[in-house]
C-alpha cells in the first residue's frame, strides 16, 4: 500500500494529511465576536455618560444662549416703555400748551384784545414766523366754508412773508387741501366735556348771553356741564387766567365786539393803516395830555378809529351834527356801538342858533361768545404719510373754525434720537406691520400709533458674540473629554482586537506549523520504512533516499523560518554580509532546490551574467531567501499550464539583484500585506504554509542593506536587491 501510494510521486504523503491540515487551519469566529462585544461594552460604558452629559449640558447652553440673545430685545422693550412714557408726557405738554393758545393766533395778522392801544391795531401772529416748537410742522385753520389757511401765509398781503416761506407754505397747503374733509371729519365736533370754564361771570350755562341779544351771536355749548370754573376777568395783573384753566376744559368767553371785528378784518385794517398812517396817540383813552384841558375819551370803533381826530366832522362851518364815515358792510361787521353826541359850546349868535333835534337812542351791542374746545390727538393721512394731528373746534358768531397743527414724523424721530434711542420710530398701527422687539402702543390718538424700538446693532452683535462664546465654552469643555474617552475606548478595543488577532495568529501558526512539520515527517517515515523493510522497487532505492533527503531539507527550511522569525521578533536577527559572487551563490541554491522542484513538476530556468557578479551579502541569508521564493513559486503555480520558474541575476553600478518570476495567477491587490508575518495571499483552502517566508525574507534582505520588493508581471515577480560589493 505504501509503495502503491508512493508510485504516484511525492504528492502522496501530502495528500494524506491535506484534510487534517485544512481542518486545523479553520479558526472559529468567536474571537471576532469577542472583539465586537468588547467594543459594544466600551461604547456603552463610555458613550452613555458622555451622551447624558452632552444632552444636559447642551440644553443648559441653549437656555443661556436664548437668554443672551433675548437680552437686546428685552432692553429694547424696556427702552420702548420708558420712551413711550416720556414721549407721551412731551406730547401732552405740547397739547396742553397749544390748547391755551387763543383762536386768533391762527391768523397771519390779529388784534390782541388785551393790548393797551387806541383805536384799531393789528400785529403779526406769534405763528406767522412758523411754529415755536420743534415737534410742530405747521399750524392750520379751516373755516366753515372749508377754506384752509396757514398763519405763515397771507394771501391778501403776500409781502408779509419771504418768497421762500411763501413757497413752502403754499406747498404745505396744497398737501392739506385734499385732506380737508378728513380733517373736518376727525375734528371733535359735539364732544362731551366734563368741565366747562367760563371766563366771564354769568356764562356758566352758555345757553344764551345774559341780557339777551341777537341769536346769531350765541354759540350753544355741547355736552353736560358738571363743573364750572369761573374766572372774573380775562386778565388780572397782566396774567392770562385762561392759562390756568385745565387744557381738557371747554373754554367759553365773551369777547369785546370791537376786538372781534378787528380780528375778523385784520387784513383790511392792515391795508388801511398802510394807506392812512395812524398818528401816534399822545395819551391813553380817558387821560388828558399834560398842560392841556381835559378831553373826552374817544369812543370810535371800527374803521373810524383809523382816521385822525376831527376828520369825522363836516368840513362846512357851523355844522353841528357829526358826520359818520361809511364802511362797507361785511359778514363780520358788528352792529354800530352807541356814540354819545358831542357837546358843542353855546353859540351866542342868535341868527345862527336853532334848536337841535334829539339824538337817536342806540341799541345795546350784541355780546360776542367764543367757545374753544381743547385740542385732541388724531391720526390723519397727509400726502400718503400717517401724521399725528391735534384738532379742536372754535365756535364763533360767523361759524365754527377747525384749528390744529401737524406733528412732524421727522421731528419725532429726531427727538427720540436725542433721547438716546437712534433706532426708535413712531409707526402707524397695522396688522401687516411686523412689530419690532420693543413695540409699545401709544395712548394718544386712540392707539393709532405705536413706538417701535429696534435693538441696537452693537447690542445684537455683542449678544451674538457672547452666545457664540457660550457655545464654544461648552464644546471646549466637552470635546476634549469626549475625545479622550473615545481614544481610551479605541485603545481598549484595539488591545482586545490585537490580543484576539495574536491569538488567531498563534492558532494559525500552530496549525500551519503542525502541517508543515507533519508533511515532511510523513515522507521521512514512509520512505524510511520502505528502505528498512525492503518494500517498493529495489532499483529505486537511491530515489527513495533522495526523497528522504528532500523532505529533511524541507523540514530544515520550516524549522529555519520559525527560528528566524523568533529571532526577528526578539530583534536578534543577525547576518554576516561579505563580498562574494552573487551568481555563484544563487546558482548553488537553485541547484539544491531543482530536484524537489522537478519532482513537484516545476522547472527552473537560471539566467546569470558571464562575468563575476560581485556584491556584498550573506550567502546563507541569500540562499534562504532564494529557497523561500522558489518554494512559493512552485506552490502557487500548481494550477498553471506553464509551471516554469525564471531566476535571473544582474549586477550593476548600484548593486546586484535577483529576480524570481513564476507564471501562476499572480497576486491580488492586497498582496502588499504579504510581507507581514502570518499574511498569505490565499484563503485557508490554498496551499499550506506558515505565512512567515516573505516576512523573514524581507527582514533578511534589509538586514544586509538591500530589500525585497514585489514587481509587476503576468505572474508573481519578486526582486531581491543587494548593495554593490
Amino acid at each position: 500500500m505504501k509503495a502503491t501510494a508512493d508510485s504516484g510521486g511525492r504528492p502522496g504523503p501530502a495528500s494524506a494529511s491535506a484534510g487534517a491540515s485544512k481542518r486545523a487551519r479553520r479558526v472559529p469566529g468567536s474571537p471576532r465576536r469577542r472583539t465586537l462585544l468588547a467594543a459594544a461594552l466600551v461604547a456603552v460604558g463610555l458613550g452613555a455618560p458622555l451622551a447624558a452629559w452632552f444632552v444636559t449640558g447642551w440644553a443648559r447652553t441653549r437656555q443661556e444662549v436664548a437668554t443672551v440673545l433675548a437680552a437686546p430685545a428685552e432692553r429694547a422693550s424696556a427702552s420702548a416703555q420708558e420712551l413711550s412714557a416720556r414721549l407721551g408726557a412731551r406730547l401732552e405738554e405740547l397739547r396742553e400748551r397749544e390748547s391755551q393758545r387763543p383762536y386768533y393766533h391762527y391768523q397771519n395778522l390779529y388784534h390782541d384784545p388785551r393790548g393797551a392801544t387806541i383805536g384799531s391795531s393789528v400785529i403779526p401772529s406769534p405763528l406767522a414766523g412758523g411754529p415755536d416748537d420743534a415737534l410742530v410742522r405747521a399750524h392750520f385753520q379751516i373755516d366753515a366754508s372749508g377754506h384752509i389757511t396757514l398763519p405763515t401765509l397771507n394771501d391778501e398781503v403776500p409781502e408779509l412773508s419771504s418768497r421762500d416761506a411763501r413757497v413752502a407754505a403754499e406747498a404745505l397747503r396744497r398737501e392739506l387741501e385734499p385732506e380737508v374733509a378728513t380733517l373736518l371729519a376727525a375734528a371733535p365736533a359735539g364732544t362731551d366735556f366734563s368741565v366747562v370754564a367760563a371766563l366771564t361771570p354769568g356764562l356758566e350755562s352758555a345757553e344764551a348771553p345774559p341780557q339777551g341779544g341777537p341769536e346769531r351771536w350765541t354759540v350753544q355749548a355741547t355736552g353736560p356741564q358738571i363743573e364750572v370754573a369761573q374766572v372774573d376777568n380775562v386778565t388780572e395783573g397782566g396774567v392770562d387766567k385762561s392759562a390756568r384753566v385745565e387744557a381738557r376744559t371747554r373754554v367759553i368767553q365773551e369777547l369785546d365786539p370791537d376786538a372781534y371785528w378787528q380780528n375778523s378784518n385784520s387784513n383790511s385794517i392792515y391795508q388801511t393803516s398802510r394807506r392812512l398812517p395812524l398818528p401816534r396817540p399822545t395819551s391813553l383813552p380817558g387821560m388828558a395830555p399834560p398842560d392841556s384841558a381835559p378831553q373826552p375819551a374817544s369812543t370810535r370803533t371800527g374803521p373810524d378809529a383809523l382816521l385822525p381826530p376831527g376828520d369825522e366832522e363836516a368840513a362846512q362851518p357851523g355844522a353841528e351834527v357829526v358826520a359818520e364815515v361809511a364802511v362797507p358792510a361785511t359778514a363780520a361787521t358788528p352792529p354800530p356801538t352807541p356814540t354819545p353826541t358831542p357837546v358843542k359850546p353855546q353859540v351866542k349868535d342868535k341868527a345862527r342858533s336853532r334848536k337841535k333835534p334829539p339824538a337817536p337812542v342806540a341799541e345795546a351791542a350784541p355780546r360776542i361768545i367764543i367757545t374753544t374746545d381743547p385740542l385732541q390727538w388724531h391720526a390723519v393721512e397727509v400726502a400718503g404719510v400717517s401724521m399725528l394731528v391735534a384738532l379742536r373746534q372754535v365756535g364763533t358768531p360767523d361759524g365754527a373754525l377747525t384749528q390744529g397743527f401737524l406733528v412732524s414724523p421727522a421731528a419725532l424721530t429726531a427727538w427720540l434720537a436725542g433721547q438716546g434711542a437712534p433706532t426708535a420710530r413712531v409707526v402707524r398701527q397695522s396688522p401687516d406691520l411686523a412689530p419690532a422687539a420693543g413695540h409699545v402702543a401709544l395712548a394718544f390718538a386712540t392707539g393709532a400709533f405705536a413706538l417701535d424700538v429696534a435693538p441696537a446693532q452693537a447690542d445684537v452683535a455683542s449678544a451674538r458674540a457672547l452666545a457664540l462664546a457660550t457655545r464654544r465654552r461648552f464644546l471646549w469643555q466637552f470635546t476634549p473629554v469626549a475625545a479622550l474617552a473615545a481614544l481610551l475606548g479605541a485603545l481598549l478595543v484595539a488591545l482586545v482586537s490585537r490580543s484576539e488577532h495574536h491569538a488567531r495568529q498563534r492558532s494559525l501558526f500552530a496549525a500551519s506549523a503542525a502541517h508543515e512539520l507533519r508533511t515532511p515527517l510523513a515522507g521521512l517515515a514512509m520512505y524510511g520504512e520502505m528502505l528498512a523493510d525492503g518494500l517498493g522497487d529495489p532499483t529505486k532505492s537511491r530515489d527513495y533516499a533522495r526523497r528522504i533527503a528532500d523532505e529533511a531539507a524541507r523540514l530544515g527550511r520550516v524549522v529555519g523560518n520559525v527560528l528566524g522569525f523568533t529571532q526577528l521578533e526578539r530583534g536578534a536577527l543577525a547576518v554576516r554580509p561579505r563580498v562574494a559572487d552573487l551568481a555563484e551563490c544563487v546558482e548553488a541554491a537553485v541547484e539544491r532546490a531543482r530536484p524537489a522542484l522537478s519532482a513537484a513538476g516545476a522547472s527552473v530556468k537560471l539566467t546569470m551574467p558571464e562575468d563575476a557578479a560581485d556584491a556584498r551579502f550573506d550567502p546563507d541569508a541569500v540562499a534562504q531567501i532564494v529557497h523561500n521564493l522558489l518554494d512559493n513559486a512552485e506552490k502557487y503555480s500548481r494550477d498553471s499550464a506553464d509551471r516554469s520558474i525564471e531566476v535571473s541575476v544582474e549586477v550593476g553600478p548600484e548593486g546586484g539583484s535577483v529576480t524570481v518570476v513564476d507564471h501562476g495567477p499572480g497576486l491580488p491587490p492586497r498582496a502588499r500585506r504579504l510581507f507581514r508575518p502570518f499574511s498569505r495571499a490565499v484563503s485557508s483552502n490554498g496551499p499550506a504554509g506558515l505565512g512567515l517566508g516573505l516576512a523573514l525574507s524581507r527582514a533578511l534582505a534589509r538586514a544586509q542593506g538591500g530589500d525585497l520588493t514585489l514587481g509587476a508581471g503576468p505572474g508573481a515577480r519578486f526582486v531581491l536587491s543587494l548593495p554593490v560589493g
